[in-house]
């Protein structure tokens, strides 16, 4: 980072990281998103028993789905959930009494689809330091396709959730907030606009070319 001409960071802890290791010129470049790919409006809640809890990965990042298991579990006594995994580790045996796991492999149609099933996006983390260098994709693709969001207070999580979802800290929390977001379906239409408009003013590839071309060619 010290003898590059410049160094792009997702987000304020990485750019604090390049600062620190000596970096003379830095640019903070969200992931991004191209809004032609995700739905134009809200899809309608189907109700019944369609409540359909979501996540996108990795086989990596499979483990995070640790943290959420007990909590979807204790849901699933009083609610119907389906719990829909795109790209997660198929090594890894996940099933949870009373809840139905739905398991795609990774695809962009995979991806699109699922996102289009989803009522609420999570986006579970651990409060490390790799973790604290993440960029909060996830968000970015649920928040984008109009949906509410909970996720780990961590991290670039913590100031991009905002208003369109809730940021959680423990097993508890994360009980809380899907049950909250199953009961009022009015707050989660707002939150979902609310992410959506945040996505479509500052995490899209129209917002993020022209800083990017300044940057390499001043």
């Amino acid at each position: 980072m010290r003898v590059a001409d410049g160094v792009i960071c997702c987000n304020e802890y990485i750019r604090k990281y390049a600062i620190e290791s000596g970096a003379k010129r830095t640019l903070l470049l969200p992931t991004v998103i191209n809004l032609d790919n995700y739905i134009s409006i809200p899809r309608k809640y189907k109700g019944g028993n369609n409540f359909t809890i979501g996540w996108i990965g990795s086989p990596s990042t499979t483990k995070y789905l640790d943290m959420v298991i007990d909590s979807i579990a204790r849901l699933s006594e009083f609610y119907s959930i389906t719990l829909h995994l795109v790209g997660s580790d198929i090594n890894k045996h996940i099933a949870i009494k009373n809840v139905k796991v739905v398991r795609d492999n990774w695809s962009e149609f995979n991806e699109q689809k699922a996102l289009r099933e989803f009522d609420i996006g999570i986006m579970p983390l651990y409060n490390n330091d790799w973790d604290r260098g993440k960029c909060a994709f996830k968000l970015i693709q649920y928040m984008g396709s109009f949906l509410p969001v909970v996720a780990s207070d961590v991290g670039m999580n913590r100031g991009l959730v905002g208003k369109s979802g809730i940021v959680v800290k423990n097993s508890s929390e994360w009980f809380d907030a899907i049950k909250i977001l199953f009961d009022d379906e009015c707050m989660r239409t707002k939150m979902g606009k609310i992410g959506r408009k945040t996505i479509q003013d500052e995490y899209t590839i129209e917002r993020a070319l022209p800083k990017l071309i300044n940057f390499i060619d001043p």
